[in-house]
């Protein structure tokens, strides 16, 4: 295995469903639920976008065809780390799947402290790695 640090987005979610299948289910959910409200709320998130690195325009655009994966795969994703890896964190869909999960763990009350600690340690750019 390579070293954390050389491990790219895809290899990071490959990893996390390899160790957490059962949390996947919920995970899926509540990156479909924050596409949604990127989405609904359009007006709202673009007079706050103050990300330079993506468009607005462009981050609705992943958030639209992450929600299209989410709808076209189902419970596939629950069960395949590849698919779930390369079709939600491919690209630059892992720029919004990412956010959501680092959200994930810091707004919702998970039952698995370890999961949560994974997260961090995957996806937090924050934390140095």
């Amino acid at each position: 295995m390579k070293p954390l640090m050389h491990l790219n987005l895809v290899e990071r979610a490959q990893l996390l469903h390899d160790l957490f299948p059962e949390e996947i289910p919920k995970l899926i959910s509540y990156i479909d639920g924050m596409c949604a409200v990127i989405i609904e709320d359009q007006d709202r998130n673009r007079a706050s976008w103050s990300n330079g690195l993506v468009s607005f325009d462009g981050w609705l655009n992943l958030a639209s065809e992450i929600q299209a994966i989410i709808k076209k795969h189902g419970k596939l994703l629950y069960k395949r780390h590849n698919l779930f890896a390369t079709e939600l964190f491919g690209w630059t869909k892992g720029l919004v799947s990412a956010h959501c999960l680092i959200v994930y763990v810091t707004t919702q009350q998970l039952p698995n402290p370890k999961f949560k600690a994974m997260i961090e340690i995957l996806f937090d750019q924050s934390a140095s790695v």
